[in-house]
């Protein structure tokens, strides 16, 4: 008689029902753009974007590593730009600007027009965190779902601070350690300076550092249905791993634990391997060990 009862009560029970996630496209290669953001301020949600570029990262480019492809857009943000001392972006620039919903369109059209079948984009950013948490802030729960497939990678902390021995790593220091043009925070600038940057230090090495990248990728976005929240997205970057190793930062999946490693960067990496298709690497080739 008991374990009916128990049965009837269970069954009488209406279980919380998981949102239906669309279906996933296996993506099995990457190609890398360089993007860069200038907003009116640093706080996701209370400051806007009012620039954005975005350019074919040129050392990962394949056939057209000499002449990348690049988008720049000016953005009006509907609100008054008080650092217009930082970027030199005033009011009447933006003033005849779409507003970040078209603008954004244009930056997927162009990104998706470069990507063939099976390929999804790698996007980086020095700072990476920064500039992803802008754009989501601002992104449309149908825009978001566009982006489902899209990974986001940090050239600062996953790639030029343990590789360029220097005190400070910001892009005005790597410039000058570089000698190139001084940074004057326009979109289109930093995104050359920096692709330039990752240019010199991936030499030789693109294969290994396109591995590198990807391995230490998040979503663009941090969830695949529409209406998540600015503060999931921000969750999800928090905790992610950190430069460095540690027993924290090391992922719980067996999956990824035991599914590869990135050897370490070294003289005898492989090269370039002048490929004719956008230069890209296998998914299952690429999964990382986390450091210990």
């Amino acid at each position: 008689m008991f374990p009916r009862i128990l049965g009837a009560i269970v069954c009488a029970i209406r279980l919380p029902q998981r949102r239906p996630r669309p279906a996933c496209i296996r993506y099995v290669s990457y190609k890398a753009f360089i993007c860069d953001t200038e907003t009116t301020g640093f706080s996701p949600g209370r400051n806007q974007i009012i620039e954005m570029a975005i350019q074919e990262a040129s050392c990962f480019a394949g056939p057209t590593r000499s002449n990348p492809q690049h988008i720049s857009l000016l953005v009006n943000p509907k609100s008054h730009i008080a650092n217009q001392h930082i970027h030199g972006i005033s009011d009447q620039m933006v003033a005849s600007a779409p507003v970040f919903a078209t603008q954004w369109n244009r930056i997927v059209g162009f990104v998706q027009d470069r990507c063939g079948p099976g390929v999804a984009p790698l996007i980086l950013a020095h700072n990476a965190k920064f500039d992803v948490r802008m754009i989501n802030a601002e992104l449309s729960p149908a825009q978001r779902l566009q982006l489902t497939h899209w990974r986001a990678a940090c050239t600062l902390v996953g790639f030029l601070r343990p590789m360029v021995p220097l005190k400070k790593h910001s892009l005005a220091a790597l410039s000058e350690h570089f000698g190139l043009s001084p940074v004057v925070h326009r979109a289109l600038d930093d995104v050359r300076a920096l692709d330039e940057i990752v240019a010199r230090v991936s030499q030789g090495r693109e294969d290994e550092i396109l591995q590198l990248l990807v391995a230490k990728s998040f979503p663009f976005v941090s969830d695949q249905h529409p209406g998540c929240s600015c503060a999931a997205q921000d969750n999800v970057i928090s905790r992610l791993p950190k430069d460095g190793p540690g027993p924290s930062r090391r992922p719980k999946s067996r999956a990824i634990k035991h599914a590869g490693s990135v050897r370490p960067l070294s003289d005898s990496s492989a090269t370039h391997s002048g490929h004719e298709q956008p230069h890209t690497r296998d998914v299952q080739a690429i999964t990382p060990t986390w450091p210990r």
